[in-house]
């Protein structure tokens, strides 16, 4: 809506990929109004998009009846060029799964007699010698990223925070209590937990508490969730409550001084609120941002 201006309700819009994202664009479309067709390869996705009153469809037996395409797959040539050629004028494609090549977009742009109208910053209509054309956004890059300002500021927090954790997890078990070997690790449920645990206040959110019996009779240890859900947490008016709260709890130990942490990843405000994190838990902290495009680059920097 915000990269063309187009009404979504009455369109009909596909989304390739019933995974976490796909979800998400389903129902975002779905709650603009939109009819919505979803793609899928695993027949467990496939299920809960069928129970969940989407249509289950391929892309070859609608493509020319669509009016909003949407890749959130993770594989790659999910739109062929062949795909585009049949489209209906004007027929919206985006990504939002992870490379540019969701899309074919070496193939657009090498086909033949195709021109290239630039509407405006990241909104291209690629026009086929027969004069139909596609909508494509964002060069077939991230949609959410090049069209629109990424992730909400709280989504942000809960994966920042995370990161904090887990380098916390990784200088206790690592350097001091030297648990951890050098190789890769899946992060321990606790630290999810956490996560979770830290936003919940700013949410309003109350934790039922586990009786001794209860948490027993299920079998979780020291009552489980709940001895985070116990957290009184101080978080007004802060759109990063997790990075607030961490940074609440660990800065007065510093627990990162003398540590040099190099990063590289788009900067956004919501970045620059974990790299002062960051700092606060006493580390020295680099960045590097490539994205040309953010003018939020230009702030931070």
């Amino acid at each position: 809506m915000r990269a063309t201006d187009v009404m979504i309700g009455g369109k009909r819009a596909l989304v390739a990929g019933y995974g976490d994202v796909g979800k998400g664009c389903a129902f975002a479309m779905r709650g603009a109004g939109a009819r919505v067709l979803i793609t899928e390869i695993d027949p467990i996705c496939a299920l809960q998009a069928c129970m969940e009153g989407f249509q289950v469809v391929t892309l070859e037996e609608c493509v020319g009846e669509v009016d909003i395409f949407t890749s959130a797959t993770g594989n790659f040539k999910i739109v062929t060029l062949e795909h585009m050629k049949k489209m209906k004028n004007n027929a919206i494609v985006c990504n939002i799964g992870h490379f540019d090549n969701e899309i074919a977009m070496e193939d657009l742009e090498q086909c033949p007699g195709i021109k290239v109208e630039n509407i405006k910053p990241q909104v291209d209509r690629f026009v086929f010698p027969d004069g139909h054309g596609v909508i494509v956004l964002a060069s077939g890059r991230l949609v959410n990223l090049g069209c629109a300002t990424g992730h909400p500021s709280f989504v942000m927090s809960c994966s920042f925070t995370n990161q904090v954790l887990a380098q916390l997890d990784i200088l206790e078990n690592c350097t001091k209590a030297k648990k951890y070997k050098n190789d890769v690790y899946l992060l321990p449920k606790k630290l999810d937990e956490k996560v979770a645990a830290l936003h919940l206040p700013s949410l309003g959110a109350s934790m039922t508490k586990l009786s001794k019996e209860q948490a027993d009779y299920i079998g979780v240890k020291d009552m489980g969730l709940a001895e985070f859900g116990r957290k009184e947490l101080t978080l007004a008016e802060h759109e990063m409550p997790g990075l607030m709260a961490a940074r609440k709890e660990f800065g007065p130990s510093q627990p990162f001084k003398g540590m040099n942490i190099n990063g590289s990843l788009h900067m956004t405000i919501q970045t620059g609120v974990l790299i002062e994190t960051l700092a606060a838990l006493g580390a020295k902290v680099r960045w590097c941002s490539c994205n040309i495009f953010s003018t939020q680059d230009h702030a931070a920097s």
